[in-house]
């Protein structure tokens, strides 16, 4: 009887065991010694995920992304300066690349995502509409989106909001990983100081002996709480204290921002004004960093994969022919290199010495991806 009640109150949740194990996995493999360690997390990691679950309830319905709303909608033109920086950020991104590639044909028509993006703000002096004409030299600040990234993808909004929810927490698991792995560094620098400042004190190379073992105590004393923090009995504390504070960890902040067609920031009453609601996605830098969750049509991810895809090949086969041509220029008997006449938006590279000769048609677009210092070829 006593063993049916142990194993009753030593059940996990099956829900729950997933998320648990990714707490182990992210921050500590070695805690899975212990014969219950799933039991101890299990309450505050149901309570981290509940939690999860009212962040995402505050972010805003998907916004359709794509380059023919990049015109006509005013909300998708604040975020992406150019059409060129919504190609990048769909045809660029790993985790579409890669969703695609899984998901094959059985990707559906929409791909859902939660797009996060670094928010900073620039000022100009440049033209200004008012009501009676435009002013000239006028300080404006302008409203700066960039290093766009498209994560948490799914076929549909319910599985999106449940991988936002596991991105939430496993920010959080990070968070933790973090203070631990920092917490570990400061005691391997406290006990190299200890051993050194110890070893001055023994041979009596200190100036004052007082202050030198003083500071030994206080060295002593704080590695003293770090081993005891780090004792690996006591990390369980710590990563339940810190999941059920996550409010103090991560959180949103929703922000008004109100800029013209042209990314400017203006008044809230400004008649140029669009009014966005965005959320900033607190963290510990002074980044500002702001997520929504959009949608992408399926077909439209493809062909810019696709031909993202063509751009890096193309960028790759030219590093491979400049280094290729480095190379023979080091070679005895070479001249310096030339370009002859090359039809519009090509490029020809050739190089001649002795018998041998390298030449190669790269689409110009493709070489700007190289640095001018590509180009740059040693002579002897």
């Amino acid at each position: 009887m006593a063993s049916f009640w142990k194993q009753l109150w030593q059940r996990v949740d099956p829900d729950l065991v997933p998320t648990i194990e990714r707490v182990f996995d992210l921050v500590e493999p070695k805690l899975r010694l212990f014969s219950d360690y799933q039991k101890r997390l299990q309450e505050p990691v149901r309570s981290a995920l509940a939690y999860a679950g009212e962040l995402n309830n505050q972010l805003s319905t998907e916004a359709e992304i794509n380059l023919e709303e990049f015109t006509s909608d005013p909300f998708i033109h604040a975020l992406f300066a150019r059409p060129e920086n919504i190609k990048n950020a769909i045809g660029g991104s790993r985790d579409v690349q890669q969703y695609i590639k899984e998901q094959s044909s059985n990707s559906g028509e929409t791909i859902y995502a939660l797009m996060g993006m670094r928010y900073s703000e620039k000022n100009f002096i440049g033209n200004q509409t008012t009501h009676h004409g435009t002013v000239s030299d006028v300080l404006q600040t302008a409203a700066i989106f960039s290093d766009h990234t498209l994560t948490c993808l799914a076929a549909n909004p319910t599985t999106l909001a449940q991988n936002i929810c596991d991105h939430f927490v496993d920010s959080l698991f990070m968070q933790i990983k973090t203070d631990i792995t920092e917490r570990e560094a400061e005691r391997r620098e406290r006990e190299t100081a200890q051993q050194v400042l110890a070893s001055r004190i023994r041979s009596n190379k200190v100036e004052n002996m007082h202050n030198a073992e003083h500071e030994l105590l206080e060295i002593e004393l704080r590695l003293t709480d770090l081993n005891h923090l780090l004792n690996y009995e006591n990390r369980f504390e710590l990563i339940a204290k810190t999941i059920e504070s996550a409010a103090e960890h991560l959180k949103l902040t929703e922000h008004q921002i109100d800029i013209d067609a042209r990314g400017v920031l203006r008044d809230s009453n400004h008649r140029l004004a669009g009014h966005f609601a965005l959320h900033e996605l607190d963290a510990r830098d002074d980044r500002r960093w702001f997520i929504h969750k959009v949608s992408i049509n399926a077909e439209h991810a493809k062909a810019l994969t696709q031909e993202r895809g063509e751009k890096i090949g193309e960028s790759l086969f030219l590093r491979e022919f400049v280094l290729g041509i480095q190379a023979q220029a080091n070679s005895k008997n070479f001249t310096r290199p030339f370009m002859p006449a090359a039809p519009p938006n090509r490029l020809r590279f050739a190089i001649h010495g002795g018998q041998r000769t390298l030449d190669a048609d790269i689409t110009s677009e493709a070489a700007h991806t190289c640095s001018q210092s590509d180009f740059t070829l040693p002579i002897q």
